[in-house]
């Protein structure tokens, strides 16, 4: 059986990203990339081999609904900060990608747990005290079942 292992809008592509990064040595890329922040952050130091800025071509309406134009300040500290090739991420490119990945607003495993038993509790009971502002939070009961609602959806879009 042929599988896509590494298709872009493949469910698991950040999964496989992220797994085969912890594997290697190092990456090496020629563009700028989510790749990048991946590596770093699976602990597999990054440089560039031979930066390149390229052009896109595509249609205007293609063009603005797939291509972002990052600021140019960033740009320029991630062309500094990885053309250099290291043995391991410095504490100047970890503390980078950590900020840009949203890493000072990972939860510690006690309060995920908080954060998932309250969503539990919301979702049997209807109400529930939140762990974070030790305030009752409620919702409305749910008067159309989910499946039906799926299946709904479902017909909606296809």
């Amino acid at each position: 059986m042929l599988m896509n292992w590494d298709h872009l809008f493949d469910k698991n592509f950040l999964f496989r990203l992220f797994y085969l990064c912890s594997k290697y040595k190092f990456a090496v890329s020629s563009t700028i990339g989510t790749h990048i922040f991946y590596s770093i952050a699976a602990g597999c130091p990054f440089f560039f081999l031979d930066y390149e800025e390229y052009t896109k071509k595509a249609d205007d309406k293609i063009i603005k609904r797939d291509v972002s134009n990052p600021n140019t300040l960033i740009l320029t500290k991630i062309k500094k900060l990885f053309s250099d090739r290291l043995d391991k991420p410095s504490d100047e490119q970890l503390d980078f990608v950590y900020s840009l990945l949203g890493h000072g607003n990972f939860k510690n495993p006690f309060s995920l747990r908080e954060e998932f038993e309250f969503a539990d509790k919301i979702d049997k009971f209807g109400f529930a005290k939140n762990p974070q502002t030790s305030q009752y939070n409620y919702r409305l009961p749910n008067l159309i079942p989910r499946k039906l609602l799926r299946k709904l959806k479902n017909k909606l879009t296809t």
